[in-house]
């Protein structure tokens, strides 16, 4: 007898969103992540009007791999608001994650 590989801990993987069929999955990620876009800006998971540093990168980032032009003017004012008027961040974790995002915005980064 042979036995199947696991596909994320199941036996049997759920044909529906197996990753050929990438069409739905797709299109619900996408819209998933949308709904997460906050109106200061940032994105939150909760979808709730909290946005925070790393969901608002890994909303841009879900956006990017899956193809989508995202272009938001209060997205990068929130990205960019995380630095210091002196250039400096208030935490390594703010400077990476808001770095990182406006890179994915095709955006430059200050140098004040």
């Amino acid at each position: 007898m042979i036995k199947k590989k696991a596909f994320l801990g199941l036996r049997e993987p759920n044909v529906r969103y197996w990753p050929c069929n990438s069409g739905l999955l797709k299109e619900r990620t996408i819209e998933y992540a949308m709904k997460c876009k906050c109106e200061g800006g940032g994105f939150c998971f909760y979808q709730l009007e909290e946005p925070n540093i790393s969901d608002t990168y890994y909303g841009l980032s879900i956006l990017n791999l899956s193809g989508v032009d995202f272009r938001d003017d209060n997205t990068v004012d929130y990205l960019k608001n995380m630095q210091e008027e002196d250039g400096s961040y208030s935490s390594i974790y703010l400077a990476y994650y808001s770095i990182k995002g406006l890179l994915l915005l095709k955006r430059a980064v200050n140098n004040r």
